[in-house]
């Protein structure tokens, strides 16, 4: 992922053009979790908004039992993650940008 000083000098340079310059930098702030939001739903989830990969429109709104889970077998999901880091999917900057933008 380029930092914010690189995506501006290719903007600088001409390489990128202003949207595709919004567009990544959009994908950053949601890639950061820089605009990660919690409350609790009217059901009793804790509803995540901003999360990366996460829907947009509903969030992820696990219930205190997935939290907690989660939470206490943490080193486990690291761990599953690492070890299959090269098969887990990714979404582009640009393509969390335009799915947001739909």
């Amino acid at each position: 992922m380029m930092t914010k000083s690189e995506i501006m000098s290719k903007l600088t340079a001409g390489e990128i053009d202003v949207q595709e310059a919004a567009t990544l930098l959009a994908g950053q702030m949601v890639a950061s979790g820089a605009n990660v939001t919690m409350k609790v739903s009217e059901k009793g989830c804790v509803t995540f908004r901003g999360l990366p990969g996460a829907n947009v429109r509903y969030g992820f709104s696990p219930r205190k039992e997935t939290l907690e889970w989660l939470y206490a077998n943490r080193k486990k999901v690291e761990a599953f993650l690492e070890k299959n880091k090269a098969e887990i999917a990714e979404r582009s900057a640009a393509s969390r940008a335009a799915k947001q933008a739909a």
